[in-house]
């Protein structure tokens, strides 16, 4: 039985709950943005990205209680998933902050 390799790009073209949580950020974030505020003062901020990321770990931790019971017996994936989806709603909020930007300069 052969052992199927995900490559590092896997959790960017698979639906996670952790994409969902980015796009509803970055809508927020986009409804908040406003002539006193705009987009990029948000996009530079590093609490963004703080919030996120302890948005993705909780999330994580959630679902780690909930689905494996919290057990400790594979504890090393749990990390890297954590850390996997701290990069992923990083990108996703990054992404849709830009589309949403070059949709309202270009198109609106």
């Amino acid at each position: 039985m052969e052992i199927q390799r995900r490559s590092f790009l896997t959790p960017f073209f698979a639906f996670h709950f952790i994409t969902l949580f980015g796009i509803l950020i970055a809508l927020f974030i986009y409804m908040m943005s406003s002539e006193n505020q705009p987009l990029h003062s948000f996009i530079f901020s590093p609490n963004l990205y703080i919030i996120a990321s302890l948005i993705a770990i909780s999330v994580r931790l959630f679902l780690w209680i909930l689905v494996d019971k919290g057990t400790f017996f594979e504890i090393n994936k749990i990390f890297k998933r954590m850390l996997l989806d701290v990069v992923v709603i990083n990108v996703v909020i990054l992404s849709t902050l830009s589309s949403l930007f070059i949709v309202k300069t270009f198109f609106l």
